[in-house]
């Protein structure tokens, strides 16, 4: 069958057939594609939202261990453990309160300083509250003492998950105690609503035992209780979440979030950061990025009908009509109404005129072969007429 087409469809077929596979191949790959956006954005996202709040939670602990560490150094704070002096710690203490206030956004700053065997010598927040002995409970400050290094850890308390930055307060190589400078993670939250970002902060109901403050709070998400402070989220994004059930990320009918877990400074999981954002915002991008590879798929289809529109027109003009040409010439010659003074035009130096020029020398010898032929045919009947007439004399 194949050998029975004209050289126009044996061309044409394996070309548009090439073509058309092609293009069928772009299709069917898009759609799958299209499945994988879906993922790629959730993908996406879940890095952004985790890297965002890192970003801030890592900013968080920077403050804590720069701030205790500062004090550390205070010059009040070391004589007033020295001296054993509370009077000359809470004097010095309003004072750094007070250029809290006037320079930085920490209006109400917490500081807690421990004597060398681990009790309580000043609380800023509870001045009178002094003496307890911390040692049983207050890991962080024994691992400084230990160690003799600052930290910044999460420890639970009375108010649930707090970050703890902790330095020691050393004078002439002597361990006098330590400075703890306390910090909520409500401020990550409230910094993120203006990106239009949602952070909830739960605490696992466990250790509702520790973090009493929290006792008679709702349970949200199967097992936990909201820590962050009312007015630093999103109420419509709280009420979404509650009810939901806790996985690596949440979606609900508004909002899609995933959980990153916070840890302890034993490194235990004792909450997590509930991030989100909301789910029109993941749609819109969805949408554009699928609307993005369908003009691109089209561009591709056109493009490729174009080029093959181009190859057709070419291959008509450059192969199948001079191909024509050539075959009516030859036909011509073969029904034996042939004109031998007509002469194939030659176009281009290629195969098809290379097949011209000797088609036309051919058809010179022949047309030369021919005028011979036809004198000699006048000689050869010149001669017979005369032998003709002398044979009637």
């Amino acid at each position: 069958m194949f050998n029975n087409w004209s050289i126009a469809k044996k061309i044409h077929f394996p070309l548009i057939s090439s073509i058309l596979i092609g293009t069928i191949i772009i299709v069917i790959t898009s759609y799958f594609s299209l499945d994988k956006i879906k993922d790629n954005v959730y993908s996406k996202t879940n890095r952004a939202l985790t890297k965002i709040f890192d970003i801030k939670y890592q900013a968080k602990k920077d403050v804590g261990l720069t701030n205790a560490i500062n004090i550390a150094n205070n010059l009040y704070v070391i004589k007033a453990l020295k001296d054993n002096d509370r009077e000359l710690a809470i004097k010095g203490l309003k004072k750094l309160s007070k250029s809290f206030k006037q320079w930085t956004k920490f209006h109400n700053i917490k500081v807690h300083i421990h004597t060398a065997d681990v009790h309580s010598f000043l609380r800023s927040w509870k001045p009178n509250k002094y003496g307890d002995d911390l040692s049983s409970f207050r890991h962080t400050i024994v691992w400084v003492k230990n160690n003799k290094k600052p930290l910044v850890a999460i420890e639970l308390g009375r108010a649930g998950m707090v970050l703890r930055g902790i330095s020691p307060v050393i004078d002439n190589g002597k361990y006098l105690g330590s400075v703890e400078f306390m910090q909520g993670l409500n401020s990550i939250s409230r910094d993120l609503l203006k990106k239009n970002r949602y952070v909830l902060v739960i605490m696992d109901k466990k250790y509702l035992n520790i973090a009493k403050f929290f006792k008679n709070s709702e349970i949200i998400l199967g097992n936990f209780v909201n820590t962050t402070k009312k007015g630093s989220y999103d109420k419509e994004f709280y009420n979404e979440i509650k009810d939901a059930k806790f996985a690596k990320t949440i979606k609900t009918k508004n909002y899609y979030a995933i959980t990153i877990p916070m840890k302890d400074f034993r490194g235990d999981i004792v909450g997590y950061a509930v991030v989100g954002e909301k789910l029109s915002y993941i749609d819109d991008v969805i949408k554009s990025s699928e609307s993005a590879l369908i003009k691109q798929v089209v561009i591709m289809i056109i493009v490729d009908i174009l080029i093959l529109l181009i190859l057709i027109f070419i291959i008509q003009r450059i192969l199948v009509a001079p191909l024509k040409e050539l075959n009516e010439k030859v036909r011509d010659l073969a029904s034996g109404e042939g004109d031998l003074t007509k002469r194939l035009e030659v176009k281009a130096n290629d195969e098809i005129g290379h097949i011209s020029k000797n088609l036309n020398t051919f058809m010179d010898k022949l047309q030369l072969i021919m005028q011979n032929l036809k004198q000699n045919m006048q000689i050869a009947i010149g001669v017979v007429e005369k032998i003709n007439n002398s044979s009637q004399e």
